[in-house]
């Protein structure tokens, strides 16, 4: 929860500036902590 509001928090100061490379660093950060939390094996 903190680090959506965080990373909207960031998109909304870019003012859509390189927007994209901020959403895919957001999700391979979500990505990696639900890999940690629920490994999928």
């Amino acid at each position: 929860m903190l680090y959506l509001a965080s990373g909207v928090r960031l998109l909304r100061s870019l003012t859509n500036q390189n927007s994209l490379i901020y959403l895919l660093i957001i999700v391979i950060i979500f990505s990696v902590l639900v890999c940690i939390y629920y490994p999928m094996r």
